[in-house]
């Protein structure tokens, strides 16, 4: 007999479901781990929760979805049949003043400072963003002063009897092409109702009942393009068709949805032969196309500047895109999505020029292979989303009747295990802060809390089943953090030929017979401006060693759990034993 220890390295990645736990190496978590993520100090830590935001109080109680327009730090939400904005200056929430039909699904993206709402009932809707410029916008003004940007962008459009809407208050007004755009002087049809304050925000909407009524709508190189089929006729047997409108340029920007098929760029683009097209994703200078079963691109240098003409090319013709919101851009550039016949897929570009050099990457889910092939056929509210501060691919699936958000994280180029958090019905992210929209109407902030809008995260961290060949374990060693809430259970399951799996007594962790200090913690996310509402715990090193019984194992699994709350890590264990094989080898 021989002694040996099974010592884990710095955390690694997840083995996933798909490989044989037995020959898992000891720096990779297995299954069943759940709700934790391995940080890129190499330690096995409990994710962080979420929280309601309450400020952001949308007023309906439906299904949302959203994007977050930098330029005038406010976000956008369709939800119900009201299209509203946070503004997050202010703290508060504004009506737009746009109508929708209830149920539909609406998707959004900015152009220029302008955001673009469409779905296949109402169409396309175009929301005109500004600020004011007018240091005494006093009620009973004949006139008001935007900023210039904005006088531009309303003078282009050219439209009449419109209505400015400063903070949710409609101040109407007659043409857009008469606005002073020298100064952003816009003349009222009366005067303004009350006084506000310079800098406000203020928007002008417009409707385009011309146009496709795209399921979703995209910018790629100066113009605009839109998912839809030809013909509402042929809605049932669409074909595979993707809308481009003439290409816009700073002095005519109106053009962007100018859809006049045969000048300027404006075309339409048959996409394959057959089905319909799911999802359009731009990146750099490509654009991807997908159907349900294949996928295309076209790059920038391919397209006629005049006609705006070319075909895009099959890339390939086994996996396509499961819908409109369940692909997007990566770091990198790089492409991923979610497939119709439940894989995730990656497409690998070059950074220089962006083209695909690997088309795709079969080799990208198969950590989470056996995980998504129990994918639900019912898919509807997938999506995948890539954080770019934590540098994340999020997809949230639905397996066995449940919401999964699997997790590629970038930095530590593996994947994590998967997560049970909320389902979302939309993404998006505010100064490195990652937002979900829920189906109440409910806005939560990811990462920012040790609980789940103040319920306890069950967290499960569990090594592989090692193959040990016939061995008597003996002991036990595991370190960590741990915060005063935390129940640590740690537990040891031994399987052999004539037992089976056994698992030992769990072993116990209680935070609260710790000593801390401020000087020693764990911060979650900052929501508050300069770090001012960042949640933080105080944490401990803790230490553990126990005698392993059963002893006699063919195969050892070391789990360790929390589910009372608060925060725990796992940084390092050891696994002792003997065993009387000439050799111990750990084969992946």
């Amino acid at each position: 007999m021989r002694n040996f220890s099974i010592p884990s390295r710095q955390w690694d990645g997840w083995k996933g479901y798909n490989s044989d736990p037995t020959n898992c190496p000891p720096d990779m978590l297995s299954q069943p781990s759940l709700n934790c993520l391995i940080d890129t100090n190499g330690r096995a830590a409990q994710r962080m929760g979420y929280q309601e935001e309450t400020d952001i109080a949308l007023g309906v109680s439906a299904a949302a979805t959203c994007l977050y327009l930098e330029q005038y730090d406010v976000t956008v939400f369709a939800l119900g049949t009201k299209v509203v904005y946070f503004d997050w200056n202010t703290r508060a929430v504004y009506d737009t003043g746009l109508t929708l039909t209830s149920g539909t699904v609406t998707r959004m993206d900015a152009y220029a400072g302008d955001v673009y709402l469409t779905n296949t009932t109402d169409g396309v809707y175009r929301i005109a963003f500004g600020r004011l410029n007018d240091a005494a916008a006093t009620a009973g003004d004949a006139n008001v002063t935007v900023d210039t940007d904005m006088a531009v962008r309303l003078a282009n459009f050219g439209a009449t009897n419109r209505v400015l809407r400063i903070q949710g208050t409609a101040e109407a007004y007659t043409n857009e092409s008469s606005i002073t755009v020298a100064t952003g002087v816009i003349t009222l049809t009366g005067t303004l109702s009350k006084s506000y304050a310079d800098n406000a925000v203020c928007l002008v909407t417009q409707p385009f009942a011309s146009l496709e009524k795209f399921s979703k709508l995209f910018f790629w190189k100066e113009r605009m393009g839109g998912i839809g089929s030809v013909s509402a006729a042929n809605a049932d047997q669409p074909n595979a068709t993707v809308f481009f409108g003439k290409f816009a340029t700073p002095l005519a920007l109106e053009l962007i949805v100018d859809f006049t098929y045969g000048a300027g760029g404006s075309t339409r683009e048959l996409v394959g032969k057959w089905g319909k097209v799911t999802n359009a994703i731009p990146a750099k200078d490509y654009l991807y196309l997908f159907k349900e079963s294949q996928s295309y691109s076209c790059a920038a240098a391919e397209v006629d500047a005049s006609t705006g003409a070319t075909t895009p090319d099959l890339r390939d013709e086994n996996n396509g895109c499961l819908n409109e919101d369940s692909a997007c851009v990566i770091g990198n550039n790089e492409i991923t999505y979610v497939t119709s016949d439940r894989r995730i897929v990656r497409i690998r570009i070059a950074t220089d020029s962006g083209a695909a050099v690997l088309f795709p990457d079969e080799s990208f889910d198969v950590p989470m292979r056996e995980h998504v092939k129990n994918m639900d056929t019912t898919q509807t509210g997938a999506r995948a989303y890539y954080h770019k501060a934590k540098r994340r691919s999020i997809y949230q699936v639905r397996i066995g009747g449940q919401w999964y958000w699997l997790v590629f994280d970038h930095q530590i180029k593996a994947w994590q295990p998967p997560q049970q958090i909320l389902f979302a019905t939309d993404f998006f992210e505010r100064k490195g802060i990652l937002y979900a929209c829920g189906e109440d109407g409910k806005v939560h902030s990811i990462g920012t809390t040790f609980d789940d809008n103040l319920q306890e995260i069950y967290c499960a961290v569990f090594t592989g089943n090692f193959n040990v060949g016939s061995a008597q374990m003996h002991r036990a060693k595991l370190q960590g953090e741990v915060s005063p809430a935390a129940r640590i259970k740690m537990q040891t399951f031994v399987t052999n030929k004539v037992g089976g799996r056994q698992g030992g007594s769990q072993k116990e962790i209680n935070g609260s017979a710790f000593s801390y200090s401020d000087e020693h913690g764990i911060g979650a996310d900052a929501i508050g401006e300069g770090g001012s509402e960042q949640t933080t715990v105080q944490v401990a090193d803790w230490e553990a060693e126990f005698d392993i019984f059963p002893s006699e194992a063919n195969r050892i699994q070391l789990g360790i759990t929390n589910e009372s709350g608060g925060y725990f890590s796992v940084s390092q264990f050891t696994l002792f034993g003997k065993q009387s094989s000439a050799s111990f080898t750990q084969t992946l």
